[in-house]
């Protein structure tokens, strides 16, 4: 019923456009960096201490959440690619989403 009241609602204001989930996500899997750039935001906020990063089974929790996905960016303050599951983080939307989208060119 919520749903249906929901559509309702959007279809009035968007009619070409029913979004009831989100489309884009942005994931920080990494917490490290092994730079520390003078422009970054990472430097500048005193986090230059920040460790760790985010393991496959959390990532794979956080995306299963959001079945309408087209757009996933795997980045943040951290370095994406100091990740050890980095590359299977990319196989895996890849195969099940169709979907990549990064800072960098994740060939997989």
């Amino acid at each position: 019923m919520k749903d249906l009241i929901l559509n309702k609602i959007f279809s009035i204001w968007h009619p070409s456009k029913i979004f009831l989930y989100p489309r884009e996500l942005y994931i920080e899997t990494s917490k490290l960096c092994n730079l520390a750039c003078m422009h970054c935001a990472r430097t500048n906020l005193g986090s230059l201490n920040a460790t760790g990063y985010m393991n496959f089974k959390t990532f794979e929790k956080i995306i299963v959440q959001f079945p309408k996905l087209t757009k996933v960016k795997l980045y943040g303050l951290g370095e994406p690619f100091t990740n050890p599951d980095i590359f299977k983080m990319a196989q895996y939307l890849k195969e099940k989403y169709k979907i990549l989208n990064g800072r960098q060119d994740l060939r997989v």
